[in-house]
């Protein structure tokens, strides 16, 4: 944890100022004390610098030296900050009212709404509970009615929501972008695209809705660097954003790369963040029959599918294994180095 210096308001600017009121004044009459500039707009933090203290009924928002922000303002209830925005609930009347407030301890969502209030997503402020959520813009209006079940997320101004049992897109004017007739669906990748189920199939649609590869596909994940990974019966192949089958349907099995991260609230103190098809190497990796080994987005293949066992990359390479022995794979070299 960084520890944070509290800095003394003591400064050279007070003390000329108390030195002066101690000189009489010129008509000989009781001196005026003279009154320093201050500024009266609220202090801003950063994220990462306030947490959330007391409980429930009386909660705060602090430094992590102790000093409260926001000249000690209390709610019945906060949360963290996130990407410059807190959610908060004040009890008025019996009544609980939520909002959001800012890093300077502003309302950007009056503390008034009825309904809870979930964290900033993509310029936008979810809002609602259960089967009945909308979203809020930044200035508070209601630009998509509570009409929707759980959400997949902002992108870029376009909804990824739930209605009934079934998925849909709908954009910041409120207005159905696709039929909700998707069984299920993911985000928006960056280009552009988002794999969605209908009848046990999946395929893709584009940010006007249109069903750009067909619901044909086992299995499909989100795609990287213009590739997805998808199934036919139990075979898995890359494909790209025309449908085109850049490598054959000839893989039994395919990893994910994660990356894990510091975090204090796990047993292990990490966890593992950022699911990915394509390795931070630029490869994906595959199973074949018994044996692994790895593909890069064109189709051609980084690392022969000749081992058993295939980990993480570091420094030295990929690591490796057949049978008992253990090594590193060089990309470069494309070759083994084993370590007896």
């Amino acid at each position: 944890m960084t520890k944070i210096l509290k800095r003394s308001s003591f400064n050279f600017a007070c003390a000329v100022s108390f030195c002066m009121a101690l000189l009489p004044s010129c008509g000989g009459g009781a001196s005026k004390p003279a009154e320093t500039e201050q500024s009266t707009a609220p202090k801003s933090y950063q994220n990462g610098d306030l947490m959330v203290g007391g409980k429930k009924g009386e909660m705060w928002f602090q430094t992590y030296s102790g000093e409260k922000a926001f000249n000690g303002a209390t709610f019945h209830f906060a949360r963290d900050f996130y990407r410059g925005y807190a959610p908060v609930i004040k009890m008025v009347d019996g009544k609980e009212l939520h909002g959001v407030i800012n890093l300077k301890g502003e309302e950007v969502i009056k503390i008034e709404h009825p309904e809870p209030i979930d964290a900033y997503d993509n310029g936008y402020f979810q809002i609602g509970s259960m089967d009945k959520q909308g979203y809020l813009d930044s200035t508070g209006k209601l630009v998509i009615p509570m009409n929707y079940g759980r959400s997949k997320g902002v992108y870029d101004g376009l909804f990824v929501l739930q209605k009934g049992l079934n998925w849909g897109v709908v954009n910041a004017k409120g207005e159905e972008v696709t039929s909700f007739t998707y069984t299920d669906a993911h985000g928006y990748a960056d280009n552009g695209l988002m794999m969605v189920e209908k009848k046990y199939k999946c395929g893709f649609i584009d940010r006007e809705g249109k069903e750009v590869i067909p619901c044909s596909y086992e299995s499909a994940t989100s795609f990287e660097q213009g590739v997805a990974i998808a199934r036919i019966g139990k075979k898995y192949g890359l494909i790209d954003a025309t449908n085109q089958h850049i490598t054959g349907f000839d893989f039994d099995e395919f990893k994910f790369e994660t990356t894990s991260v510091e975090d204090a609230g796990s047993q292990t103190g990490y966890s593992n963040v950022g699911k990915r098809i394509i390795t931070e190497g630029g490869y994906s990796v595959f199973r074949k029959g018994k044996m692994w080994g790895a593909v890069n987005p064109k189709g051609e293949i980084v690392i022969p599918f000749e081992f058993d066992y295939m980990g993480s990359a570091d420094a030295m390479g990929v690591n490796v294994g057949l049978g008992k022995r253990r090594g590193t794979y060089d990309l470069e070299k494309k070759e083994v180095k084993w370590l007896d």
